[in-house]
């Protein structure tokens, strides 16, 4: 143990004014004038949020935003940081870097989260947990959150097709303008479509084919081979109203006019035509893309709610807390890792929904809640059986302690005779099973099973004909 002149120069403070969790001098500087608190990689870090605690290294939060974060600091003479506390934003601690990034695919990861491979330019390619929704074919900006989670994500729109019309070392003309390009720079075929992406290189680019480019400055970082016809698109978004007629919707604040020509397509097909039809088959909170006089119809109103509506309902149907006990542990766990997986997997739209039908049915505690107490409670049982198990085997191993080494007085090698005598040693608290006797003339090896719920144990001893 440590003694107590090691902490006597320890002090603890407040920080209400991180100025940034600064990952090139590794330390954290306050508004405060020449005021650092210095970090390495092993300082422990905890943060708080609504109650729960959560431990994070310095390698996770380091060069991340600091808005809106509080900490508390144990600090030695040298301001070498021996303990940090984050008690205020650590949920929402995330990268101040936007990366600029093409999802390739999505899936649910082996942890039941929602995932996608995303291509990063100045990056790589790689797998991330999802915080927020986003689609095969997506062009986005993106930070990653404490989690390594994708996070304030913003689309990005690709101008309209243009020609290359010339290829050179190091560079492409497009449309008259010359943009750089150079080995960080993303190439894609999306000749069949966004949603039909696939990886290119340089050599795929070549004079003649058309091209959508996202550059900083005259440095391309995406060049996507396209169909010539391929157009800009105009807007992604929810829809968040209609005007009284039909010739106006609303996309997230934005207003786009809708005529007799304007179709809705879903799927690929056309559900709907013209102001009156479009309104009948659109709904305030469906996701949209609107190209040209297009509008696509993403993920419904109705299929969020539905999403929500079947986890809510398989959150009420699991197991009371208080009738969860060791006897049906099994199906228990089952059916509660199941609730979570489902649970993970859901938008954040769709999470925002089924809080909305815990309020609209006063469901408390909330469906969320609910299933961290079935966890917990899921836990303990565990535990409980742990225990139970630990006393079986302290039963099994002193019942093979009296039979081991014991011969064993029998009026014959009948098993059944066997057996009675087994039980007289070992007692009753332990069953006898699988009795298996090697007969010989006046002694015989026996070999019997011992149990005591999932513990078992062989035993092997001998036997003879008692006189």
């Amino acid at each position: 143990m440590k003694n107590e002149k090691d902490y006597e120069d320890l002090e603890i403070t407040p920080l209400d004014n991180i100025a940034k969790f600064d990952e090139d001098h590794d330390w954290i500087k306050t508004d405060d004038k020449d005021i650092y608190y210095y970090m390495s990689s092993s300082t422990p870090i905890v943060g708080i949020t609504d109650g729960d605690v959560d431990t994070a290294k310095w390698d996770d939060i380091k060069g991340k935003s600091v808005d809106d974060v509080k900490a508390a600091v144990v600090y030695d003479a040298k301001d070498d940081v021996k303990f940090l506390v984050i008690t205020e934003g650590f949920d929402s601690i995330a990268g101040t870097t936007n990366n600029l990034g093409v999802v390739l695919n999505t899936f649910i990861d082996s942890d039941g989260d929602r995932a996608a491979e995303i291509a990063v330019w100045d990056g790589k390619t790689a797998d991330y947990k999802l915080d927020e929704n986003v689609s095969k074919g997506d062009v986005i900006n993106f930070k990653l959150n404490k989690d390594n989670e994708v996070t304030n994500v913003n689309d990005i729109t690709m101008d309209s097709a243009e020609e290359v019309t010339a290829k050179g070392s190091g560079s492409l003309d497009i449309d008259g303008v010359t943009y750089k390009v150079n080995s960080k720079t993303l190439y894609f075929d999306a000749t069949d479509g966004m949603k039909q992406i696939d990886d290119a290189k340089a050599s795929d680019i070549n004079t003649g084919d058309y091209v959508q480019i996202k550059s900083v400055g005259k440095l391309a970082q995406l060049v996507v081979k396209v169909d010539k016809d391929t157009e800009a698109v105009n807007e992604k978004g929810i829809v968040t109203g209609f005007s009284n007629n039909g010739k106006a919707i609303e996309v997230d604040g934005n207003v786009y006019k809708i005529d007799a020509t304007t179709r809705l397509v879903k799927d690929g097909k056309t559900i709907a035509m013209g102001p009156a039809q479009i309104k009948k088959n659109l709904n305030v909170g469906d996701k949209v893309t609107i190209k040209d006089n297009v509008i696509t119809l993403g993920v419904t109103a109705k299929e969020i709610k539905a999403a929500a509506q079947a986890v809510y309902t398989e959150i009420g149907n699991l197991p009371h807390t208080d009738k969860m006990k060791n006897e049906t542990y099994a199906d228990d766990k089952a059916a509660i890792e199941t609730a979570r997986k489902h649970f993970g997997a859901l938008t954040p739209a769709e999470k925002d929904a089924l809080a909305d039908l815990d309020e609209t049915n006063n469901r408390k505690p909330s469906s969320e809640e609910r299933l961290k107490a079935k966890e917990e409670k899921l836990a303990d049982v565990a535990k409980d059986i742990d225990k139970e198990k630990a006393l079986d085997q302290e039963v099994v191993n002193e019942a093979v302690k009296k039979l081991k080494g014991t011969t064993l007085k029998v009026a014959d090698f009948n098993a059944a005779t066997v057996e009675n005598a087994v039980k007289t040693v070992v007692g009753d608290e332990v069953s006898v099973k699988n009795v298996s006797v090697d007969n010989a003339t006046a002694e015989a090896k026996v070999t019997v099973t011992l149990a005591k719920g999932d513990v078992k144990a062989i035993v092997t001893t001998i036997a003879e004909i008692a006189e």
